[in-house]
């Protein structure tokens, strides 16, 4: 955790423009949280801010005496100035969103007198605004928006309240700086009364004068910050050390001077440009971070809090408190500086019963960090570790062929490329050593299993190759996969490494979301420019009938259109005639085409497999109007057919893999008749998905037209990517050439 910090650091070239430039009048500082007919007032603290609204409303009320309405969800530390002045604070209940419960407030507006009413959007979020400003006017109450978690103005925040509270000094890189915002057409209308707004003018300067702090503090203070965040820069972190989940942290924000430092001020002009770049980074490290936490393996939900607009930090909740403090325990054991907020005023914890809800929130959520001046890979490492913690005692058992059949049935989405069969088609055709293993976790249950293409040499090492693997045993959501499978990668990355594949390229079956990107990432795996694998999938479990009708009119029309022109498919055994027939076809393509496709050593060998649930299928279209089925059967040596297709079945799923027809054959429409009659082959074979064979892109316009008429569930994996890990020190420079598992 040392290269962690919670606060932003500052530019090197920013401190140097700060220090040669003077500071901009304060109206321009305040330019970006202010709209039109705005007053900015600028402090060290948003506590200061607070207590100058406290100290105008007494000076107009002329009465020491006030009720400033708080959320029970609040920081303590923050209430400090309030508490020194003796003003009546009152904490109102706010509900699971965090928005104040108006119900609860309206019984206790009957007990107790209110003159100022925060409301808070909470870690950058808009909060309600409506039911409370109603509730202000009708009470003849000032509306204060406590937006110190907010990075900027943003729709629903700062709309609505006479006064609104932002805190530059949470977001960037300067050692003070809080602005208060005037509203003047709030609930309370200052714009009709210029006296209050006199009256602002000299509350904020007795503020600055009644500090028992010298005005001088907050410039050392400044200083002290500077030296504190050049040394971290410079890489002289202390270790963050542990915080315990429910511990309380007292801060005395009077310690303090109110007036914001002159360093801070210039600092501050400085960065005004750069609040979008800050913002995009923020938005960024809360996406990474939710990544890492979904690799963690959880017998709980864990939620991300984060909505729309720039972060504050990035907030996660769970179930229950004793979950939540495990969970907080468990990530600070693994080096995530993960933080709790707020520590409640003890007015709320001394009272229970009426504040449920802000110490459930307290005690259910945690936060990390997301500003933006760390850096991805430091989050990602935090991720590998993690990985590598949770996997610590997991293994990866090498398979004989008796061995995977058995858990190869066990797998709910199988696929041709995880097949023993393929692997050993590679092998025949190409030399590559299949490497079969199965994961199992730290209580021995398994998990996956993944067939890894090797070419290895003694002493030398080698490199390896996976394909569309690994494949689970148990199938759940989307998230849960990829948090199991981040997990068993980094497991074959440990054992690649362990078995010298110098070279580690992986196509895994993961989808193209951005937790498994940055789980790729985090493994040390280099994305690769080759085009991803994308396809569709189409149900078989329904009937016949509605399989039918779930296809594209138009391509329901023309597979018709081609049964009444006299086009008969049989399936045809798997010989040397058939695929002597099969392969002139497809060489014909090829030349048609000019592509490249399998090679026909791959086809052949493939067609040899055996196994269970293995099947090589072969679909032949030929015209009945000129041949009857024992006619073309007789003729097969010398006939040119209208079309051939062959899909393989691999567990339960069937995959189209090649696909010819001649000018008379798609003139007859013999492509669809062809493919209609695998897909009920498929069906009547007890599989229960029929993958169409790839569509991207990439794929030629004709084909893809073609296949999107069959109406497919679409997927799209992760892509190549590439693990190097050299016996020698030095890496090459350009890219090693490495066949195509496929």
């Amino acid at each position: 955790m040392r290269s962690f910090t919670h606060a932003p650091l500052p530019n090197l070239l920013d401190l140097y423009a700060a220090s040669i430039r003077s500071s901009v009048p304060d109206d321009e500082l305040a330019a970006p949280w202010c709209r039109s007919g705005d007053s900015a007032y600028w402090f060290s603290r948003s506590a200061w801010s607070l207590l100058v609204v406290a100290r105008w409303k007494q000076q107009l009320l002329d009465k020491q005496e006030i009720s400033v309405w708080l959320p029970d969800f609040f920081c303590n530390a923050a209430l400090d100035p309030l508490r020194e002045i003796g003003v009546n604070l009152v904490f109102y209940p706010v509900n699971e969103l965090m928005a104040p419960n108006i119900e609860a407030c309206q019984a206790l507006v009957e007990q107790q007198r209110m003159d100022l009413f925060v409301l808070v959007h909470y870690f950058g979020q808009p909060t309600c605004t409506e039911s409370a400003a109603i509730f202000c006017k009708k009470h003849k109450a000032w509306l204060i928006e406590d937006a110190a978690h907010v990075l900027r103005p943003a729709p629903g925040i700062g709309e609505a309240g006479d006064c609104v509270i932002y805190s530059p000094h949470k977001h960037l890189a300067i050692p003070d700086g809080a602005v208060l915002v005037v509203r003047p057409n709030g609930p309370a209308q200052f714009a009709e009364n210029n006296k209050s707004m006199s009256v602002l003018n000299a509350v904020r300067d007795s503020v600055f004068t009644m500090s028992r702090t010298s005005a001088g503090n907050v410039n050392r203070a400044a200083l002290l910050w500077l030296f504190k965040r050049l040394a971290q820069r410079l890489g002289l972190r202390s270790h963050l050390s542990e915080i315990a989940f429910k511990s309380v942290v007292e801060a005395k924000v009077t310690t303090i001077h109110p007036r914001m430092s002159i360093m801070a001020k210039r600092l501050l002009s400085r960065l005004l440009s750069q609040l979008d770049t800050v913002a995009t980074h923020r938005e960024q490290h809360v996406k990474t971070w939710a990544n890492i936490l979904s690799w963690k393996k959880q017998d709980m939900t864990v939620t991300l809090l984060t909505g729309e607009e720039v972060p504050y930090l990035a907030g996660f909740s769970t179930t229950d408190a004793k979950s939540t403090e495990n969970l907080f325990n468990d990530l600070q054991r693994e080096g995530l500086p993960v933080t709790t907020w707020p520590d409640l005023p003890p007015e709320v914890l001394n009272n229970a019963d009426a504040h449920q809800v802000a110490i459930k929130l307290r005690y259910t959520r945690f936060y990390l960090p997301v500003h933006q001046t760390l850096l991805q890979h430091q989050l990602l490492e935090c991720g590998k570790r993690q990985l590598k913690r949770t996997t610590l005692q997991w293994q990866a058992k090498v398979l004989s062929h008796e061995e995977w059949e058995v858990y190869w049935q066990r797998c709910p989405m199988a696929n041709l490329l995880q097949s023993y069969q393929y692997g050993e088609a590679k092998k025949q055709a190409e030399g590559w050593k299949p490497c079969r293993l199965l994961i199992v976790n730290e209580n021995k249950s398994p998990i996956a299993l993944v067939q890894v293409l090797t070419r290895v040499w003694p002493i030398l090492g080698g490199v390896a190759r996976l394909n569309r693997g690994p494949l689970l045993f148990v199938g759940d959501s989307l998230e849960y996969q990829v948090s199991v499978k981040m997990s068993v990668m980094q497991v074959i990355a440990k054992t690649a490494q362990r078995k010298h594949w110098w070279l580690f390229q992986v196509a895994p079956e993961l989808p193209d979301v951005e937790s498994a990107v940055s789980g790729l990432q985090a493994l040390g795996f280099k994305k690769l420019p080759a085009p991803v694998w994308e396809s569709g999938l189409i149900s078989l479990d329904v009937d016949e009938k509605s399989l039918l009708m779930g296809l594209n009119g138009k391509w329901r029309n023309s597979m018709r259109k081609g049964v009444k022109l006299g086009v008969t498919v049989t399936h045809q055994k798997c010989n040397d005639k058939t695929i002597m027939l099969l392969m002139q076809s497809y060489a014909e393509l090829q030349n048609n085409q000019g592509f490249s496709g399998m090679s026909e050593k791959l086809i052949r060998a493939l067609a040899k497999q055996k196994g269970f649930k293995w099947q090589f299928n072969i679909f032949i279209a030929h015209d009945s109007n000129t041949m009857e089925s024992y006619d073309f059967i007789e003729r097969l040596d010398d006939y040119n057919p209208l079309g051939m297709v062959v899909t393989i079945r691999s567990g339960d799923t069937a995959i189209y893999l090649i696909g010819t027809s001649n000018d008379r054959g798609r003139s007859m429409q013999a492509n669809s008749v062809l493919l209609w009659e695998a897909i009920l082959h498929a069906k009547r074979s007890a599989c229960c998905c029929f993958d169409i064979g790839g569509l991207s892109d990439a794929t030629p316009k004709g084909v893809a037209t073609f296949k999107r008429g069959l109406n497919a569930s679409p997927y799209k994996l992760v892509g190549e990517w590439r693990k190097s890990v050299l016996p020698m020190s030095k890496k090459a420079s350009k890219p090693i050439s490495m066949p195509r598992a496929r």
